[in-house]
């Protein structure tokens, strides 16, 4: 066994040099067994893209605020210009990396805002009956063969008039789903409880007992643990609910390695929101074991990562998609490395440096360089590492590389 993790890792480390030792450093190509967990940076909103290990792809979210120039100063520009459009963007990454570009297994939605959908600011003129920014430009660019999102086919909860207000380009992203679906995209509600929903589809046999993708919360469910069960996190008036407290949100294992992402949840309440009873992520933190890779609720906003969910999860990584001026919010970012929440080491990488004036020296210090963020798991399940991708560069070169980390076990090495 010592035998083969040492000609494991030696494949690996080689694989990541440069061809020459003057070359640029290139992310390894995908290989069989290997799960890569990519975070694209845009600027603009979500977009997570994964190819699992017997190369299914994947895609979480595909988000344009609408912001190319950075007008509003709350949040960022486009990165790395605005010479195109987001979804533009978003489809050139997936080209390069997926095994098969063009094609797209599973794209998933998490929650209907404009940073996790798209927006009309920003939209390109279609020729089936919808703009196309975020999803509707991507998904008219790359063929999705299964779409998943928290409301198909009704869209009434809380209510259809409430994802309409939430959502600007919800008018365009029905006519895409209808269209699509015309072309033979299958459309699915996401199944709280489901760990089937997004299974491995070209050849899971040898991962049988070893990945699985857990379905945990959604329009105000959560799994109790036990089949397909679920419960209310609520009780009150679900006409008050905000979308993000609506978020669909996955557990996905391999071997020791987890994966965390729960969309917008929130995990405290807030002065501003109408309902006060958005504290979803206590209920998940029930659920969790400890999570290798977490992607923030809402972004590391004020009201992210309570102290349950930190010392529930104990995340060994942190990767934020930053597309506002305060996400990550400060006094989150005091939470999330307090050791006194929980004592094990842990890293940020952020995708921009949006919110590098507003943390302050201290706080930005913590964090690795900003760009793309990759995470590839290997085939054991129980080593992994983080790139961070150029995203000023055409060919993604890489600009730091974590090198070989080991998962955390029960909360040890």
């Amino acid at each position: 066994m010592k035998k083969l993790f040492l000609s494991v890792v030696a494949a690996a480390v080689f694989a990541c040099l440069p061809a020459n030792a003057d070359g640029p450093e290139y992310l390894p190509k995908w290989e069989k067994g290997y799960l890569y967990i990519h975070n694209i940076g845009t600027g603009q909103g979500d977009c997570t893209f994964m190819v699992l290990p017997d190369g299914t792809t994947w895609m979480v979210d595909a988000g344009d605020v609408g912001n190319a120039t950075g007008k509003n100063p709350a949040w960022f520009h486009t990165v790395p210009d605005n010479k195109k459009t987001v979804g533009e963007y978003i489809v050139d990454y997936y080209n390069h990396f997926s095994p098969t570009p063009g094609e797209l297994d599973y794209f998933s939605l998490t929650h209907f805002h404009v940073d996790h959908t798209g927006s009309p600011k920003t939209a390109l003129p279609g020729e089936h009956g919808y703009a196309r920014s975020g999803i509707t430009l991507v998904g008219d660019l790359i063929r999705f063969h299964k779409m998943v999102d928290r409301a198909y086919p009704s869209y009434d909860f809380p209510s259809r008039e409430k994802i309409f207000k939430e959502c600007s380009l919800m008018k365009d992203y029905l006519a895409f789903v209808e269209y699509q679906r015309s072309q033979g995209m299958q459309m699915e509600r996401f199944q709280v409880g489901s760990k089937k929903q997004f299974a491995l589809l070209h050849d899971p046999k040898p991962y049988a007992g070893k990945f699985e993708v857990r379905n945990i919360v959604a329009n105000g469910e959560v799994w109790t643990g036990k089949g397909m069960q679920t419960r209310k996190m609520y009780s009150g008036d679900i006409s008050l609910f905000d979308e993000n407290m609506n978020s669909c949100g996955f557990l996905l294992r391999y071997g020791d390695f987890v994966y965390y992402n729960c969309g917008d949840l929130g995990s405290g309440n807030y002065k501003n929101f109408k309902s006060q009873e958005r504290d979803f992520e206590s209920f998940v933190a029930d659920l969790c074991p400890h999570v290798t890779l977490v992607k923030p609720d809402h972004h590391g906003w004020r009201e992210s990562s309570n102290a349950k969910f930190l010392m529930a999860t104990r995340p060994e990584v942190f990767v934020f998609m930053a597309s506002n001026r305060q996400h990550p919010y400060a006094g989150t970012m005091r939470r999330l490395a307090d050791p006194l929440v929980y004592p094990e080491p842990r890293e940020f990488y952020t995708t921009t440096d949006a919110a590098r004036s507003h943390l302050g020296d201290e706080l930005w210090g913590l964090f690795k360089p900003t760009g793309h963020i990759v995470v590839r798991v290997h085939p054991d399940g129980r080593h992994y590492e983080v790139f961070v991708l150029d995203i000023f560069s055409d060919d993604y070169r890489v600009i730091y590389h974590s090198g070989i980390k080991e998962v955390r076990v029960d909360g040890k090495k």
